[in-house]
């Protein structure tokens, strides 16, 4: 096996951790990269050719109901979960970006409201039909395609949230990224964080590990290796912590979930990493 970043060939087996196929219901370990301390799983749980068995499955997309067949725009539910995508409103806003936008594994199209609502020209990719027809019914030009079959240097913005870590062929898929952003354009990802405390103690628990679909369990360094070797800079790197306050939740466990993220955020260990980088 090779580190999807560096190429380095040696890896530590991690205790307690595992990764689960749902191509398979198969458990696969996790190994440690011991130079840029990238860690995957090995076998690799899924393939391109039974990608689309894990991702076409109905309810594994958030705001999706499924029995319906359609994403509720105005619902509670989607628009309390655009909680999670601040940092990324905050640095559209930071750093005044405009033009066109790709969302790259759009899902229920948060981060294309989102960007529409900043005055945005926003697109985005999806493997899931039945989000494609929704957004397109809303009136986003989503389409079923791979990054290298987009024109170069045709956006400003290319978003990602929680895509990366399921990408098998990282360094082609960097370089295609790369390619279709403009000079000087804004890359924006957020993805799992499995050094944080909160993984560290829930272990196969955490969400990171709890939907099978992860082939890739970023450090700071080998997400900063991955995208400097790749023509980027990085211009900043925040560590987060998803919100775990549904508004589902009773109001006393709301608040306490909600302050454990926050204390997990002011301690700098948090599990999810959100990156920006710019293409040089």
């Amino acid at each position: 096996m090779d580190c999807r970043v560096c190429r380095n060939k040696k890896f530590r087996k991690l205790l307690f951790f595992h990764e689960t196929s749902k191509a398979g219901s198969i458990s696969y370990p996790l190994y440690q990269c011991t130079g840029c301390k990238l860690i995957q799983p090995y076998p690799q749980p899924y393939t391109a050719s039974t990608k689309s068995q894990v991702y076409a499955k109905k309810g594994i997309t958030k705001c999706y109901l499924n029995q319906e067949e359609r994403i509720d725009f105005s619902s509670r539910d989607y628009q309390d979960y655009f909680r999670n995508f601040i940092s990324f409103e905050q640095s559209i806003k930071a750093y005044q970006i405009q033009g066109k936008h790709l969302d790259i594994g759009c899902g229920s199209g948060h981060l294309l409201v989102l960007g529409r609502n900043l005055n945005l020209d926003s697109e985005g990719t999806e493997l899931s039909p039945g989000l494609i027809n929704q957004l397109q019914k809303a009136g986003f030009k989503v389409y079923n395609k791979e990054v290298d079959e987009f024109k170069e240097e045709s956006y400003d913005l290319v978003t990602m949230n929680h895509v990366l870590e399921h990408i098998d062929n990282l360094q082609d898929f960097t370089k295609a990224v790369n390619k279709i952003l403009k000079p000087k354009g804004y890359l924006m990802v957020a993805f799992p964080y499995i050094y944080g405390i909160i993984p560290r103690i829930l272990r196969t628990r955490w969400y990171g590990q709890g939907y099978g679909q992860h082939l890739n369990f970023f450090s700071i360094k080998s997400i900063t290796t991955l995208l400097t070797s790749n023509n980027f800079e990085i211009i900043r790197i925040k560590q987060l912590s998803l919100d775990y306050s549904p508004i589902w939740l009773p109001g006393p466990i709301k608040i306490i979930t909600h302050l454990v993220s926050k204390i997990t955020i002011l301690l700098g260990a948090g599990d999810n990493l959100f990156v920006i980088a710019r293409k040089l």
